[in-house]
């Protein structure tokens, strides 16, 4: 069974449906439609996850770059210091890179000396953008 007048939803080719009304496939709509459905994936997946940056079974497997220790989760008043001096612009990685987006979530090394920022699920372990915690404090 084709695409026909009377049955318009069907799937063609890749994946793309035409609907009544837009005559023809239609990229910018399928675009925001895509990105839609993305930005809803992402805020049902927050309401799941609530607080927690990365699952404990994650955390047991991930080290800090810089010292070798174990990754805990960021305090609330340790992601409010290090919001508080991005948006004062004076949150800086090792290598000097100045971040401006405010870090929602985060990860602290077990001393406690290393900030790695969290971005959607996905942790920034890399070694030149951590940040110094007692830089912070000071």
């Amino acid at each position: 069974m084709g695409a026909t007048a009377a049955n318009p939803s069907l799937l063609l080719g890749a994946g793309l449906a035409l609907r009544p009304g837009l005559g023809a496939w239609n990229p910018k709509a399928m675009e925001l439609r895509s990105r839609r459905l993305v930005a809803k994936r992402m805020e049902n997946t927050a309401k799941l996850l609530g607080d927690i940056v990365l699952p404990d079974w994650i955390l047991g497997y991930l080290r800090c770059p810089q010292s070798g220790e174990k990754l805990l989760q960021a305090s609330q008043a340790v992601l409010n210091a290090v919001a508080e001096r991005a948006r004062e612009r004076t949150l800086v990685t090792v290598l000097g890179r100045t971040i401006s987006q405010v870090p929602m979530q985060g990860l602290v090394s077990a001393n406690g000396r290393w900030f790695y920022v969290v971005n959607d699920q996905i942790a920034v372990l890399l070694a030149d953008e951590a940040i110094e915690l007692d830089a912070i404090e000071k």
